[in-house]
């Protein structure tokens, strides 16, 4: 069985077709290229072999499962009727796109990534493969293009995999690095691993098993031993071939290939790998979901410190805005005879607080999907990604939002007793963790970083409109009023006014209590009921990144 098999594929976008009608087969101990000019479908293709996008129609088998979203491959099934992680984890993926953290170093880097394996390879021997144990301790922001592609294909082949997919992993590089890659794709399939590559660089193909020719319109035009390129295509060069596709169209070459018999190359099988290294028994031990989250985690937390700038500009602004809620009042502004800045403190408080969590996550997801996209593509969980996200971004929240209930009460006493410090305290960590949530899910949604800043207003500016204190619920038209219910300040707001009877604190300012438009029943809600009420955001808004994420993984 070839590690790799194809059969009449065609993907569409709309009225474009991207690849028409390719058929090819490629096996362990292989290394197949795939060549043509840009726009002929070569991208596409490796991404329909890795599961990423699900062809228009045709079939593909790759390591004897069928890679689409929505299948079960043949006795590897996994949740949902998606490949199983055993499966994926018998993969490398090397995308086009970066996919490093510049926080780190390139060891630290290997070494974590390492962590998601269950056999991975030592990281000193990966360094000496990709070339880079003089800049084992370099952060990989400080590296140079082509040293940042070594960097991603070191994360590539860490896992042992069986089967290993690059985009493009020469670009970049100078020509004496190119040379070095290809010779080190050709000693990793010596190995009995099957090697697909897009490249556009010609200089080593010679080092390649067989070779395909792209054509414009995503046509399969050549076949083949790299020698006999040059001769189908009537070329001097690599190079030239690239000039002839120009010069004659696509569907020309494919008449051509047909006239002369060519069929699809079928390699032949290379010896299997050990059991121990690739048996779906060995390998389903890496979907374990605490042992990725764990690790996924312990990234993040590095990746998160060293970003001082932005960790000092989170954490300075909350004194600073609870001390201008301080500043901006009276002292005893929660005294029983002064509901109407009560309910506006409160508010405010309220406000920062879904402010703070919302900004925490707005931008977390999207600023690394290309990360997460090569890192489900070889079997990491969504789940233990998540997780990840939410035990830092939670502690982030939770220590920000409880800072800034510290310093207003501090200065600004409930006059109530402990336990309304407490059912506060609750509420408002709990007001943080559902922001969050909401921040993260808009992260989740949008496809570029700019985006996420631009929807963070309408995802803020509803919170005030509905939230309660601008325009009271009780005053609002049915529908708005039904609408405000999903809205999480709204839910925070009465939530901490019912933690300190702010009803009875109304009733007792009588100048107060002929203006208010806030009713009886607004914050006679139970504490307890508006901590379900957020903990049941926090669910939605996470269930809705997981089919987010899976969507695009």
């Amino acid at each position: 069985m070839s590690a790799i098999a194809v059969e009449r594929l065609v993907k569409c976008y709309g009225s474009c077709t991207a690849v028409r009608d390719v058929s090819f087969e490629a096996g362990a101990g292989q290394v197949t290229a795939l060549l043509g000019p840009n726009g002929a479908g070569k991208t596409t293709i490796i991404e329909i072999l890795t599961g990423l996008l699900r062809p228009s129609s045709g079939t593909v088998r790759v390591l004897g499962a069928d890679p689409r979203p929505g299948r079960r491959p043949g006795g590897w099934p996994g949740r949902g009727g998606r490949p199983g992680r055993a499966w994926r984890a018998r993969l490398g993926v090397v995308l086009q796109s970066a996919s490093v953290d510049p926080q780190l170093s390139v060891a630290e880097a290997l070494r974590l990534y390492a962590g998601l394996y269950p056999r991975p390879l030592p990281v000193p021997e990966v360094l000496d493969v990709i070339g880079l144990a003089a800049e084992a301790s370099a952060r990989i922001g400080t590296l140079s293009g082509g040293q940042r592609r070594r960097v991603d294909l070191g994360l590539g082949i860490i896992g042992r995999p069986d089967l290993l997919f690059l985009d493009e992993p020469t670009t970049g590089l100078d020509p004496g690095l190119e040379t070095r890659m290809m010779e080190l794709l050709r000693g990793l399939a010596d190995h009995s691993r099957a090697v697909v590559v897009v490249t556009h660089a010609t200089k080593s193909l010679g080092l390649c098993t067989r070779i395909l020719v792209m054509g414009r319109g995503g046509r399969l035009c050549f076949d083949g031993p790299p020698a006999e390129a040059m001769t189908f295509f009537e070329a001097d060069s690599f190079d030239e071939i690239y000039a002839q596709l120009d010069r004659r169209p696509a569907e020309e070459w494919q008449r051509k290939r047909a006239q002369l018999g060519m069929q699809a190359v079928v390699p032949e099988q290379a010896p299997r790998p050990p059991a121990s290294s690739s048996s779906p028994s060995a390998r389903r031990r890496q979907g374990a979901l605490m042992r990725q989250a764990y690790v996924l985690t312990h990234r993040y937390v590095r990746l998160f410190s060293r970003d001082r700038r932005n960790l000092i500009i989170l954490m300075a602004q909350v004194p600073l805005l609870a001390l201008a809620i301080v500043g901006l009042y009276k002292k005893k502004v929660f005294a029983h005879s002064d509901a109407d800045d009560s309910v506006t403190v409160l508010f405010l408080i309220t406000t920062i607080v879904v402010w703070f969590g919302s900004i925490d996550g707005a931008r977390e997801i999207i600023k690394e999907k290309s990360v997460f996209v090569r890192e489900a593509a070889v079997g990491v969980r969504t789940g233990a990604y998540l997780l990840s996200k939410a035990a830092v971004l939670f502690t982030l929240a939770a220590v920000q939002t409880l800072v800034l209930a510290a310093i207003v009460f501090f200065f600004q006493p409930l006059h109530e007793p402990t336990g309304a410090y407490v059912a506060m305290a609750v509420l408002i960590v709990l007001t943080g963790f559902a922001s969050v949530g909401m921040g993260l899910l808009m992260s989740a949604a949008v496809r570029t970083q700019d985006q996420a800043t631009s929807f963070i207003p309408l995802v803020l500016v509803p919170q005030l409109f509905f939230g309660g204190s601008i325009v009271p619920v009780a005053t609002m038209s049915a529908p708005l009023a039904a609408l405000s219910n999903a809205i999480v300040a709204k839910w925070s707001y009465a939530g901490l006014g019912s933690s300190i009877h702010l009803n009875g604190r109304i009733a007792a300012s009588p100048a107060f209590a002929k203006v208010s438009k806030f009713g009886d029943s607004y914050f006679a809600i139970a504490p307890a009921r508006v901590d379900l009420a957020l903990i049941v955001f926090v669910g939605v808004f996470f269930t809705g990144i997981f089919f987010l994420l899976r969507r695009d993984s």
